[in-house]
C-alpha cells in the first residue's frame, strides 16, 4: 500500500471497497476518531456497518461498533 495522508481521505465519498483496500481496521479506527460528532457521521457509520457485515469483514465491524458505542 502506498503512503497516503489521512487528510486526503474522505470517508463520505470513498467507496467502502476502497476503504478496505487502503486501510487496515485499526487505521480506519484512527481515522474515525477524527470525524466530528454529527448526525451525518452516525448515518455513515451505520452504512459502513451494513457493508462490512454483508461482506463478512468482521474486523472492520468491531471498529465500527466500538466507534458507535463511544459516540453514545
Amino acid at each position: 500500500m502506498s503512503k497516503r495522508k489521512v487528510s486526503n481521505l474522505d470517508l463520505y465519498t470513498l467507496p467502502m471497497s476502497e476503504v478496505v483496500r487502503l486501510l487496515k481496521p485499526w487505521q480506519l479506527g484512527a481515522l474515525l476518531e477524527l470525524e466530528p460528532y454529527r448526525q451525518f457521521t452516525d448515518i455513515l457509520l451505520s452504512n459502513m456497518m451494513d457493508y462490512f457485515l454483508a461482506n463478512e469483514l468482521y474486523e472492520y465491524c468491531v471498529i465500527i461498533r466500538d466507534e458507535i458505542e463511544s459516540r453514545k
